[in-house]
């Protein structure tokens, strides 16, 4: 099973680094790793380029937008690729301001060679309707701390139909019979849209426990999920 874990960014120079200290600790070397910058000016590529000895060791691809095509957008560019090189299996990806604390890959991995026909895994909450209760959320997730929903341990995963987006991942085989995100479907939540689709496709979904620091720059207060010492934001 080839997975391949991936970033989309959009100008999130002080990220980058963050981003590829989580890669060296807890993505193996033999897992790819893309990169997709969006229409980025503000040389979050050329610090990528800057620290380039992070990634030594390991296949990385980046990509580069010339027109913002935002967070989904670069979800089905990403898939578009995985569909057309042919040898991808999964597909995991997680936004600009998110880095890793704990391994991805190898849970990930045993929850799609334990689990048969899967369409989508969330890694931060996931639930089976639009009122959202008693989700069933990473122990990162600011949801987790939300009376009558379930914190997940790193590592476990749950069925879901629904999920929030950050971080994703994708099952190809069920891409290709579902087909991609839609980037121009705004009534729901398009990753809500997303697993109706997996589910009607006759997929079942999941959520899983990642571990992850979830960060936005000068966005209010911050709090604690998770690992101590792991700073989220809402």
């Amino acid at each position: 099973m080839k997975h391949v874990v991936c970033w989309g960014l959009w100008n999130r120079v002080t990220k980058v680094v963050p981003i590829l200290d989580s890669i060296e600790k807890y993505i193996p070397k033999d897992v790819e790793v893309w990169f997709i910058f969006d229409n980025c000016v503000d040389g979050s590529d050329v610090i990528l380029n800057t620290h380039k000895e992070k990634l030594y060791g390991r296949r990385v691809f980046t990509m580069s937008t010339s027109w913002e095509i935002k967070e989904v957008g670069m979800h089905k560019l990403a898939l578009e690729f995985a569909v057309l090189r042919g040898d991808i299996d999964v597909l995991t990806i997680l936004q600009d301001d998110q880095s890793l604390t704990g391994p991805i890959v190898e849970p990930v991995n045993k929850l799609f060679e334990t689990e048969k026909n899967i369409g989508v895994v969330g890694g931060r909450s996931g639930y089976d309707a639009l009122d959202y209760v008693k989700a069933r959320c990473a122990p990162w997730s600011p949801g987790a701390a939300l009376p009558g929903n379930i914190k997940l341990k790193p590592g476990e995963w749950a069925k879901c139909i629904l999920l929030n987006s950050g971080p994703v991942t994708y099952s190809i085989p069920a891409v290709k019979v579902v087909g991609y995100p839609d980037t121009e479907y705004v009534r729901v939540y398009i990753w809500d849209d997303y697993g109706v689709r997996c589910k009607e496709a006759g997929f079942q979904n999941y959520v899983i426990g990642t571990e992850v620091c979830h960060s936005v720059p000068d966005s209010g207060a911050s709090k604690t999920y998770g690992k101590p010492g792991v700073v989220a934001h809402d």
